[in-house]
């Protein structure tokens, strides 16, 4: 279990993975003594919630309902732990719809990408 420290610095790192171009990133400790995924799912479908409340992205998708929990489950992949940074670098740094669109300059995001998957350690799921 991460000390207090150390989640905090966790949260500056995605924090800094964030943008107000509307990246968005979550970061805080399971609930249940025993977490899974589908509390993994439900707090991912939390941030899609908050997402779809965007009033910068409800112009965008106006009809937009973020996904059950069940779907988010069946939507998950595993990342190998070696492609975990550029992974989450490149979600920081380009758009997903807009792919010409950068967010973050490539070297800030894998520098804080990199930092995040460090304090997490190797047997982080």
């Amino acid at each position: 279990m991460a000390s207090i420290g150390v989640l905090a610095e966790l949260k500056a790192g995605m924090a800094e993975l964030s943008t107000p171009m509307r990246v968005f990133v979550a970061a805080g400790r399971f609930t249940e003594p025993e977490p899974d995924l589908p509390e993994l799912a439900a707090q991912i479908r939390t941030l899609l919630a908050s997402v779809a409340a965007d009033d910068a992205w409800r112009r965008f998708l106006c009809r937009y309902a973020p996904p059950s929990v069940p779907e988010v489950c069946a939507a998950l992949e595993a990342v190998e732990t070696h492609a975990a940074a550029s992974f989450l670098a490149r979600l920081a740094t380009v758009d997903l719809v807009w792919p010409s669109h950068r967010h973050l300059p490539v070297e800030t995001a894998e520098r804080a990408a990199a930092r995040v998957v460090s304090l997490l350690g190797p047997a982080a799921t």
